[in-house]
């Protein structure tokens, strides 16, 4: 490891499709960190999922709904990735 704590994924590797999940006013991890992470992705042409909850601050959820909506997001993520189908 060349010192960074994340490793940088090289165009055409192998990586799971991350989930990144974002909130637009979030006072405290600017949106911008999860844009520019799918971004970066987006340009090796690595997949990935993003979701940016426009209510929500630091939690990502405004209110039981989204809570609940971002918790379904999680867990089919996961289910996905963990289970064969």
């Amino acid at each position: 490891m060349d010192g960074r704590l994340l490793a940088i994924p090289e165009a055409g590797g192998g990586y799971p499709a991350p989930l990144i999940l974002t909130s637009t006013n979030d006072d405290r991890t600017h949106p911008a960190h999860g844009r520019k992470a799918a971004a970066k992705l987006a340009a090796l042409g690595q997949p990935y999922f993003y979701y940016e909850n426009i209510d929500g601050g630091h939690s990502a959820a405004a209110n039981l709904m989204e809570d609940a909506r971002q918790l379904a997001l999680e867990y089919t993520y996961a289910s996905r990735r963990l289970c064969s189908e």
